[in-house]
């Protein structure tokens, strides 16, 4: 079948091209939500890194500085 005398696709070229269009947009989303779901790992360590840098400036003011066994809490 010449191009010209082609009208469009055939129904196997057709399906296979939509075929990988769909995995590609499958895999396309994948790459969002993985990059959507890192931000968002990385803005919760942000906020617990902050919160212990605070609590542990709330401790110093207390006890002065002193070294915390993480085990027990007891003063080393």
């Amino acid at each position: 079948m010449s191009k010209e005398k082609a009208k469009g696709l055939t129904e196997e070229e057709f399906n296979k091209l939509r075929s990988l269009n769909e995995g590609f947009v499958t895999a396309k989303n994948r790459v969002g939500d993985a990059a959507l779901f890192y931000k968002r790992s990385v803005d919760v360590l942000d906020v617990t890194e902050n919160n212990i840098r605070n609590y542990q400036e709330e401790l110093v003011r207390k006890y002065g500085e002193v070294t915390i066994d993480a085990t027990d809490g007891s003063f080393k």
